[in-house]
């Protein structure tokens, strides 16, 4: 009988030591399926964000290759001196096809900066009202870069007078430029 109640100690022993490893390993491969459960839900959601990063990819890469043009178009209008005798000829160009006369021309005061470099060109103009706006406006399409800095607007004395126009000019040249 001893025997008997030594081999059913023995037999519930083991089963609770059974018991007791299956319930660890149950609890450690919940914790592990809870783990991969977890980690699933930030892959699926990483996924699902690709589209978005890519979109988002493709329009930095387009407003890169945007910027990129701009700049080769920018550095195509600034040469690498001031050329005033070049741009002494297209300036009269645009003044011929706006009607207006060019009365006085005079280069100025070069300023150097680190990339970029002005030259102040002082002009005086002869015309109408509305041929001068106009030549003005077609600055704006000048093969150079530059900017108005001064301008300034005298009135007929008379309607049939023409007006005068003074203005300064900063065209800008790039003594050190990579192309």
């Amino acid at each position: 009988m001893l025997l008997r109640w030594s081999a059913a100690g023995i037999g519930a022993a083991s089963v609770l030591l059974v018991t007791i490893a299956a319930y660890q390993a149950h609890h450690m491969l919940r914790q592990r399926c809870n783990a991969v459960d977890e980690q699933q839900r930030q892959d699926t959601a990483l996924i699902a964000s690709a589209d978005k990063v890519k979109a988002d990819h493709d329009q930095a890469a387009q407003r890169l290759q945007t910027l990129k043009g701009t700049l080769s178009d920018l550095k195509s209008r600034i040469p690498n001196s001031p050329n005033e005798a070049e741009f002494l000829a297209q300036f009269s160009t645009l003044a011929e096809r706006s009607l207006v006369r060019l009365r006085n021309f005079r280069p100025g005061q070069v300023t150097n900066g680190d990339t970029v470099s002005t030259c102040e060109v002082q002009l005086s103009l002869v015309g109408s009202f509305a041929n001068i706006c106009r030549l003005v406006d077609a600055l704006q399409e000048s093969p150079r870069y530059l900017s108005i800095t001064r301008f300034a607007l005298s009135g007929p004395q008379q309607a049939s007078d023409p007006c005068f126009a003074d203005m300064t000019i900063s065209i800008v040249f790039s003594p050190v430029q990579n192309k």
